[in-house]
């Protein structure tokens, strides 16, 4: 006899509940507030704007008289009204005039503050005499500026390639420069300390070196940036645990969750929460959780390779299924061969790859069912406009993956993404659930885990026992790893 409520006993509670609970422990980050300094700026492009007309005038003025020097004064003033007469005839005076006009009237709204006309004439007499003063001494300035030997001009600085400094990282990072891997990532929090992505990245950067303290910090950037970063919440809550700050991280493992509820590594990681805490009903419940939403997953794969059934049904009777469609399609193409002949075959067999429901059982969930979910051994990595995921198929045979424990499978995922953010202690902690959760011996990707775990921690002669053990056990495994 078995029951089974519509409903839970305790209400769960709501993401925006979750998210303002969250909030208490790390406050969002406020906005970027408006800079100061418009007058200074206005100033600056005044100065530009005139080093830019006196050159502009120079070469004008070469053009027409060459580059030998002038004569006396009668001379220079001819040449004067010469060059005004071009420059109206020409349209460029009234060009620069207006471009003038525009830093001018930048400097009195920011610096003056007048933004009306005058009422007394006596008031905007003194205004001009003033004005004028000021923005000839400030001509001076610029003309200085831009003519000065011992100034040479400023240059535009290179933009910054985020993308490139964490391939560059991880470089340093595969030839253990640890230093050089560390400018590269407080580069990247320097100049985009907007994007959350930067700020995970480099604490799973600083978990790598042992960093704790550090790494909390950065999570907690992360998390202030963008509350629907899974990785980064899950991160932040294990290192809580590690802290005995137990009420912090159960906030954020239960936002995790609530944020996600089809992601099985969440699920899982909150069941490592618990289990640190001892609490062994909600460790439990998490993990029947990710089991549930695992074996969620595999029905539905398992629908999609036997085809034209809708709803839900026995696991069995979907294998038998599929089973019976591949007899009937290795009989159809017999016939089709004896009738056909070898040229049929070939041009059967050349046209393109078709997949049978007996090849696609080889297949991983993501791959059978038509959607695109990366794999847990790459890196967690997205652009700044899309946080990353955690979740992750098993990377198993399709023999393996029909046999394999759901419980183990769980905790295989689990470990994995563990060991890509370099959380070792807590991806043993999956290994060991992997050992014991099944009478069964473990499978290949378990040993293949279990090398990874013991490369990380400078353990070569006990991760080559690990990899003999998997080539033992699959070797095909192995390879597809």
């Amino acid at each position: 006899m078995e029951a089974e409520l519509l409903k839970p006993l305790v209400p769960q509670r709501p993401l925006s509940a979750l998210a303002q609970r969250v909030s208490e422990y790390i406050p969002q980050r406020a906005a970027v507030p408006r800079r100061e300094g418009g007058a200074e700026r206005a100033l600056t492009g005044f100065r530009d704007v005139t080093a830019t007309i006196s050159g502009s005038l120079l070469m004008e003025y070469r053009d027409m008289f060459g580059w030998g020097g002038a004569g006396g004064g009668a001379d220079i003033d001819e040449r004067k009204r010469q060059l005004l007469q071009h420059l109206n005839s020409n349209g460029k005076y009234h060009t620069f005039k207006e471009q003038l006009k525009h830093a001018v009237v930048g400097v009195v709204r920011e610096r003056y503050g007048n933004r009306t006309g005058f009422s007394d004439s006596a008031h905007c007499h003194a205004f001009l005499s003033s004005l004028y003063t000021f923005l000839s001494d400030q001509l001076h300035v610029g003309l200085h500026q831009a003519t000065s030997l011992d100034n040479p001009p400023e240059t535009t600085p290179t933009p910054v390639d985020f993308d490139l400094l964490k391939h560059f990282a991880t470089e340093a990072e595969d030839f253990q420069d640890y230093q050089l891997a560390e400018r590269h990532y407080q580069e990247r929090v320097a100049g985009g300390g907007h994007v959350g992505q930067y700020w995970y990245d480099y604490g799973v950067f600083c978990l790598l070196i042992g960093q704790l303290d550090k790494a909390e910090q950065c999570l907690k950037e992360a998390i202030a940036l963008d509350q629907k970063m899974i990785p980064a919440l899950l991160l932040f809550g294990m290192l809580s645990a590690i802290g005995e700050r137990f009420d912090e991280g159960s906030e954020v493992m239960e936002l995790a969750t609530t944020s996600d509820p089809s992601n099985i590594i969440a699920w899982c990681m909150r069941g490592l929460f618990y289990e640190m805490q001892t609490e062994r009903v909600l460790e439990e419940m998490c993990y029947e959780e990710a089991v549930r939403v695992w074996r969620g997953r595999k029905e539905r794969t398992y629908l999609t390779i036997g085809g034209g059934r809708e709803g839900g049904g026995r696991e069995e009777d979907t294998i038998r299924a599929r089973d019976s469609h591949r007899e009937g399609t290795r009989e159809e193409e017999e016939e089709r061969d004896g009738e056909g002949g070898e040229g049929e075959r070939e041009a059967t067999t050349g046209s393109g790859p078709s997949t049978t429901p007996g090849e696609q059982q080889d297949l991983s969930p993501a791959e059978a069912s038509g959607t695109d979910e990366p794999t847990a051994s790459s890196k967690v990595e997205v652009h700044p406009e899309a946080p990353p995921t955690t979740e992750a198929p098993p990377t198993t045979s399709g023999d393996e993956r029909e046999r394999e424990d759901p419980r183990s499978a769980v905790f295989l995922q689990t470990a994995s993404f563990l060991l890509d953010v370099h959380a070792l202690k807590f991806a043993e902690m999956c290994l060991g659930h992997v050992v014991t959760s099944s009478s069964s011996p473990p499978p290949s990707l378990y040993h293949l885990l279990a090398a990874r775990l013991h490369l990380h921690r400078g353990h070569y002669s006990q991760a080559r026992d690990c990899l003999t053990s998997a080539l033992q056990t699959d070797i095909q495994s192995l390879l597809a790893f």
